[in-house]
């Protein structure tokens, strides 16, 4: 419920300061796993990239943000968890994979971090896809 408001309320927001033209919706598939591959040069991609879709978008996002007050608590009612940078992180490929073969939708950014001159993507989203059997759909 949560997600939906908050949708709402971004696309309201979106609709008067950032009017989007969004190309290619048709792309996400209706049902099934689907992975949202995407850069990532700014703060509001994670909340730009979804707000046009009707599925929800699950993100994996930084630890770090769970640490914050409000946010971390905000983020994990959207649907995002946490992934720990910088080594790997089993409990965060076990949810991205369960993510993915339950059939949701699930945001990454390959390469890991905002970059604004789109960098060499990691191989996580790509291990992902073959693992879950989910259809990848780019984004930028």
């Amino acid at each position: 419920m949560i997600y939906v408001i908050c949708r709402g309320l971004l696309r309201f927001i979106y609709a008067i300061l950032f009017p989007l033209k969004i190309i290619g919706k048709e792309n996400v598939p209706e049902e099934g796993g689907v992975l949202l591959c995407a850069n990532h040069i700014s703060l509001l991609d994670p909340m730009t990239i979804g707000i046009k879709l009707r599925r929800q978008v699950k993100y994996m996002a930084k630890a770090e943000l769970f640490k914050v007050p409000v946010l971390g608590w905000l983020i994990d009612k959207l649907g995002a968890f946490p992934v720990k940078r910088g080594g790997v992180s089993k409990e965060s490929i076990k949810t991205a994979l369960n993510t993915l073969r339950s059939g949701h939708v699930m945001g990454i950014f390959p390469e890991g971090t905002r970059s604004a001159d789109s960098g060499a993507a990691k191989k996580g989203a790509a291990s992902f896809a073959l693992r879950s059997g989910a259809a990848v759909v780019p984004a930028a």
